[in-house]
């Protein structure tokens, strides 16, 4: 399935059927809908959601799915944990895992106080990746400040677009992504 006619999956030759479903970003409600009504039958076996909204939102409905049709995702709760930053650096830390400090920065917080604890360059980002705002879904990014005068203005900004964001110190090196796929413990 995918938001347009053709998709990457559907050019398999082991896929026997390509469906096209509402954008999940811009009407959640469609999506959701889209789902239960194309599974409504017994076509199919397991539903893989793909993006972190698409995840999200299947979570949400869980409930509505005939008996037996595997969904292998983790609870909604469990979902929101793992797609919000800040309890992901959290979690690292009380497990001794390495990662830059962190600050949480409230709309109204004074950044002069944020600037004695940080050293510059700092990276601001949101907590999460997306954000539901009426409806539609943002998209968040990462901004960058050199001084006390821009993060003040770049992380007050940011707050007011998506609440919720993280100062942190600005690493040198290489990113790396690792994605997994774990059942019952098994990879």
């Amino acid at each position: 399935g995918e938001t347009r006619v053709e998709s990457l999956a559907g050019s398999s030759r082991y896929c026997a059927k390509q469906v096209r479903y509402p954008s999940p970003y811009e009407d959640s409600t469609g999506f959701q809908q889209f789902l239960r009504e194309e599974l409504k039958g017994n076509a199919y076996g397991m539903l893989i959601p793909m993006t972190d909204v698409s995840t999200l939102l299947v979570a949400q409905m869980r409930g509505s799915f005939k008996p037996g049709l595997a969904i292998p995702i983790p609870t909604e709760e469990a979902i929101h944990r793992s797609q919000d930053k800040g309890h992901m650096v959290e979690l690292a830390q009380r497990l001794g895992i390495p990662c830059p400090r962190t600050l949480s920065f409230s709309n109204g917080e004074n950044c002069q106080q944020l600037a004695r604890i940080m050293q510059f360059p700092v990276v601001i980002k949101h907590r999460f990746s997306h954000f539901c705002q009426r409806g539609r879904w943002l998209s968040s990014h990462v901004r960058y400040a050199n001084s006390q005068q821009e993060l003040t203005l770049e992380s007050g900004e940011m707050d007011r677009e998506i609440p919720g964001v993280l100062v942190q110190e600005k690493l040198s090196g290489e990113g790396r992504g690792v994605f997994l796929l774990v059942w019952d413990g098994d990879l």
